[in-house]
């Protein structure tokens, strides 16, 4: 039996990017939802594939969880003056 799991693509807090954790390199895919570039991969650091990811509604700063039992919180520091 063949077990499938797709991951669902996200929004972030300004809809600026939609965002997908690839499972097969653990890592996150980004667009820019205005003119569809990819942006660079970045690595989520699990150790299994990402089933579920949540962003933030008013914050840089996102939630991901993997079949490797870890749930990972991440957040941007936006720079002070």
């Amino acid at each position: 039996m063949v077990q499938e799991h797709k991951a669902q693509a996200i929004f972030n807090h300004t809809e600026d990017y939609v965002m997908f954790p690839d499972e097969a390199t653990t890592s996150l895919c980004a667009w820019n939802s205005r003119n569809a570039s990819r942006k660079q991969l970045l690595s989520l650091g699990h150790n299994g594939p990402v089933r579920l990811i949540v962003h933030s509604p008013t914050a840089p700063a996102f939630l991901t969880c993997s079949d490797d039992f870890r749930a990972r919180f991440w957040f941007r520091r936006m720079p002070t003056h």
